[in-house]
């Protein structure tokens, strides 16, 4: 028992002995802390700069991506000729409110003549093209794909039986 409180002894000592050897480690250099002040002056200055870079970059690489699928519409429309079967949808389940969107109107006075269409499987990306005009019309993004896809075109409100748009 006496061997036992020797020994605990001993053991407080040595911690003591170490706490005194570290204790610079624990103070703290100050001990008012309303005399310490952090500088909140903080510089956007260059983080503007990057942000104004990233915008630029990410406006030129949307641009080279579109003008790129629009070639590969362009090349596809010319290859693909003009074959109006194409155009009716197989699938009667199949109609324009599949894509849970609103149609989208473009301006009267613009008449589109060619439309490309480039389908991405993978990353569930569908863009719409002008081919005269090679510019951008719509893309829906994140769709998944699990049926075949079939093209369908909506020009316009029918009336009894009658397409408006013409």
């Amino acid at each position: 028992m006496i061997q036992n409180r020797m020994k605990k002894i001993q053991e407080i000592q040595h911690s003591v002995e170490k706490r005194k050897t570290f204790s610079s480690l624990y103070s703290r250099p100050h001990k008012n802390w309303t005399e310490i002040s952090i500088d909140s002056d903080v510089n956007v200055l260059p983080m503007n700069r990057a942000l104004t870079l990233v915008k630029k970059t990410h406006e030129t690489l949307s641009k080279k991506l579109s003008q790129t699928a629009l070639k590969f519409v362009q090349k596809f429309a010319e290859s693909s000729g003009s074959d109006t079967d194409r155009g009716a949808a197989d699938n009667p389940e199949q109609n324009e409110e599949d894509s849970g969107d609103p149609a989208l109107s473009r301006d009267e006075k613009e008449r589109l003549k060619t439309v490309g269409v480039f389908v991405d499987y993978e990353e569930g990306l569908v863009s719409f093209y002008d081919v005269g005009s090679r510019s951008h019309i719509y893309s829906f993004t994140g769709q998944t794909f699990t049926n075949k896809l079939y093209p369908y075109f909506f020009p316009g409100i029918c009336q009894y039986g009658i397409n408006t748009t013409k």
